[in-house]
């Protein structure tokens, strides 16, 4: 069942590789940033001079059952809300 599950996530995760994700970043370490999205899914992608607490638009380039992965493409201006 885990086996179904995980290739139904995996799927569903990849479908998403080439779009742009707002993500809130979590945390940031050695140059790669860790957040979520919207839907509260986990990425981790390559950027530099990101803070946590700040919004940032990530490219996905790859997926696991998991987690999103990709590069910070844009940061949003310090006054962005939702």
């Amino acid at each position: 069942l885990l086996d179904a599950q995980n290739r139904i996530s995996k799927k569903k995760n990849m479908s998403l590789c080439g779009t742009t994700q707002e993500v809130l970043l979590e945390s940031s370490k050695q140059g790669l940033v860790e957040g979520r999205t919207r839907s509260n899914k986990v990425v981790l992608a390559h950027g530099r001079d990101c803070s946590i607490g700040e919004f940032v638009r990530v490219r996905i380039d790859d997926a696991t059952c998991s987690t999103l992965r990709g590069k910070v493409s844009c940061q949003f201006p310090k006054s962005y809300s939702l």
